[in-house]
């Protein structure tokens, strides 16, 4: 699977990213399914998400029906290249939740940031 997302997107989350740290940061991802792969247009926030040390969490009864929800992103306040692979936890969010998750790590660079399927498996992600 290939992503794709724009520079200020991708800027948006990571600097949500940095103003929850040490906690995780998590955001819901609005986009497209275009025959290249999935298209990430922008950050939505769910609302009373909490962001924690261990793990961030929104109440989905919170958040409207929205068929263009196609993912998330969230953080770990870790470094590279433990900080960016999926816990059972994540695998378990991604199995139910949309077409591409991406994961940032310490230090919320564009570089420190790695895409996965809803089955946990890389993705590629290309920034535009």
């Amino acid at each position: 699977m290939r992503a794709y997302i724009s520079r200020r997107t991708l800027l948006s989350c990571l600097k949500g990213a940095e103003n929850v740290y040490p906690g995780e940061f998590l955001g819901l991802l609005r986009g497209i399914v275009e025959p290249r792969g999935v298209v990430v247009k922008e950050l939505v926030l769910a609302p009373l998400a909490e962001y924690e040390e261990t793990h961030s969490s929104f109440s989905p009864w919170l958040v409207p029906t929205d068929p263009s929800i196609i993912g998330s992103f969230h953080s770990h306040p870790a470094p590279a290249p433990g900080g960016l692979r999926p816990s059972k936890a994540d695998l378990h969010f991604f199995s139910r939740n949309g077409k591409i998750h991406l994961i940032a790590c310490l230090p919320y660079s564009p570089e420190a940031v790695a895409a996965y399927d809803r089955e946990g498996k890389k993705a590629e992600l290309r920034v535009e």
